[in-house]
């Protein structure tokens, strides 16, 4: 089972600055490669890395594995929205692996890539999320936000073997299925539907819109203001329902089944109108 665990970068003032330049190089190869991606249609990220890689390592002054997550992150915005000309913000998340980034949990520090070299910069975790950073890690994303940088790290948890009395002592199975239209719907008649979040998402859409057709200094705070809003009341609800599942399950001493719907966005397309819709969808 994977989980992601949220840190704190601590960079100096002179790291910070070596990150956000980092991160906004990154970005700027994403886009020149979505642009290749888009004139070309050729969507592989093998073929992408036959025909740009060195390319964007010279013309963005890149290391070699920051570029290759480049080009990852392009292929697998591709996967997704393939007949649109995908943008990179300048200054969006950016994909790190274990080549490029090295944690020391036992004095809280992380080793990561810069333009400027290796820089070795503290974190701060929260408890569940110092333990989660003990099991193995996968992927871990650099965020800029509110002119702080995190890091989302994908943490592999042990799957727990369960005892013959612990199968003995289940009474009976919980099936939830998620859909678009509805996020969760029990087997014994529960349901949420997306109707709440679909609205917020279509206001923060709107909202979005007119600030940056207005363009004035103003209107730029308030789209910093409104930016992770959605995503943070969309996990919200997404935890509350999940708590009231579970809650229900523990009372009924009940198994939960869930179909692996694990890549169910590369696997399913979507008309046009619904693209925005079907990629906000948070199965997981």
């Amino acid at each position: 089972m994977k989980l992601t665990a949220q840190t704190k970068l601590l960079p100096s003032d002179e790291q910070a600055e070596s990150l956000l330049r980092t991160l906004e190089r990154a970005n700027e190869a994403c886009q020149y490669i979505s642009d290749y991606t888009h004139e070309s249609g050729e969507h592989s990220k093998y073929k992408l890395q036959d025909a740009v890689y060195h390319d964007v390592r010279e013309q963005f002054d890149l290391g070699a594995q920051i570029a290759v997550r480049a080009l990852g992150k392009v292929a697998d915005a591709y996967k997704t929205n393939p007949n649109t000309h995908n943008q990179f913000d300048i200054r969006g998340g950016f994909p790190y692996d274990s080549r490029i980034l090295s944690f020391y949990t036992d004095r809280q520090e992380v080793s990561i890539w810069t333009l400027g070299g290796r820089e070795k910069i503290s974190y701060e975790v929260g408890e569940n999320h110092r333990a989660l950073l003990e099991q193995d890690k996968g992927e871990a994303d650099l965020i800029y936000r509110n002119g702080m940088f995190f890091l989302l790290v994908s943490c592999q948890m042990p799957t727990a073997n369960m005892s013959d009395e612990d199968v003995e002592a289940i009474d009976g199975y919980l099936g939830v299925d998620r859909g678009v239209n509805n996020i969760a719907t029990t087997s014994d008649g529960d349901n949420w539907t997306s109707d709440q979040i679909d609205e917020r998402r279509q206001w923060y859409q709107d909202r979005r819109d007119t600030l940056q057709s207005v363009g004035t200094r103003s209107a730029k705070r308030e789209l910093q203001r409104l930016s992770g809003k959605q995503a943070r009341f969309q996990r919200d609800t997404n935890h509350t329902i999940s708590k009231r599942i579970v809650s229900k399950a523990k009372a009924r001493n009940s198994a939960v089944v869930l179909e692996d719907l694990s890549g169910i966005s590369e696997r399913t397309t979507v008309r046009r109108q619904q693209r925005a819709r079907h990629s906000n969808w948070s199965f997981h």
